[in-house]
């Protein structure tokens, strides 16, 4: 129990050791976000306060804090709250922290759907692409997919947080298995797993650890089953000339061109080494 308190930047000092200590890449910004959450201050806040004394308890807090960081658990799961597109999402082991390379499909599906209606989110996690997309655009619906009950929970307490309950419809659906057949799409878009399970070693330990390995490692040996099933199922629910982004790895693009996607166009085929999504156009028989 500690009982001797301590000023914001000795803290900042005395734990950026002891994370590093167990090679922890940025313990100075960990320790920030920490003080930050706990303090509920900005980080503006927190940096022209440095020579303020914690109180026992919120030393305390932030001592528990550092102990299960120094056990590699992610900030994201310590805090509860992940900021992705803008928008501080609400996540825990349940789902998969959201990527800022998620966001570059965001970015595109904006793009594609600026006067469009209808968006499905498939393996939707904590909901974040949905999410991002229909807040940034008034004229969207969405329809949010995930086998993963636990994450449809998560999932639905960000569409009440940040007041999009009534324009997000939240179900469980094992792809698109549940989705009602007269639903037409605008867009599909996806980031579902697609790690191939023999590379598993390439992946740090912490997100070996604490990730939901269900919203990490891909299907058959090239990690991209579920894409395929995606593509073959999402014909019935998109509009002719619809659009399927999906989200994959920067080094899958050969073997995504294996794949079978009659009835698309792919529409993104220049410099595809350098993105890390595939756009298919549904073409109109």
């Amino acid at each position: 129990m500690l009982h001797k308190t301590i000023t914001i930047q000795e803290a900042i000092n005395k734990y950026k050791q002891e994370l590093l200590m167990v090679n922890i890449k940025s313990p100075k910004i960990d320790i920030e976000i920490l003080l930050q959450f706990i303090l509920k201050k900005t980080k503006t806040d927190l940096l022209s306060n440095k020579n303020i004394y914690l109180s026992i308890s919120k030393l305390s807090t932030l001592n528990n804090c550092i102990k299960r960081r120094k056990k590699k658990e992610p900030i994201s799961y310590i805090t509860g709250i992940k900021e992705f597109y803008g928008l501080k999402l609400i996540v825990n082991p349940s789902v998969l922290i959201p990527r800022l390379s998620t966001e570059n499909l965001v970015e595109k599906a904006l793009v594609l759907n600026k006067n469009k209606k209808i968006i499905i989110d498939i393996c939707a996690g904590s909901g974040c692409i949905a999410l991002a997309a229909t807040k940034n655009n008034q004229n969207i619906k969405s329809i949010a997919t995930d086998i993963s009950q636990k994450a449809l929970f998560i999932a639905k307490k960000n569409t009440i947080k940040h007041n999009l309950k009534n324009r997000i419809i939240i179900k469980k659906s094992n792809l698109l298995k549940n989705i009602t057949s007269n639903i037409k799409a605008d867009l599909i878009i996806t980031n579902p797993p697609y790690i191939m399970y023999k590379n598993k070693n390439n992946i740090s330990s912490e997100i070996l650890k604490y990730e939901p390995k269900i919203a990490l490692f891909g299907k058959g040996k090239t990690g991209l089953k579920y894409h395929q099933r995606i593509i073959l199922e999402s014909k019935k629910f998109l509009k002719n000339k619809g659009f399927l982004l999906m989200e994959i790895g920067h080094n899958q693009h050969f073997l995504f061109k294996k794949l079978n996607y009659k009835g698309f166009y792919e529409k993104n085929k220049k410099n595809i080494n350098n993105k890390n999504f595939i756009i298919l156009q549904k073409i109109n028989f």
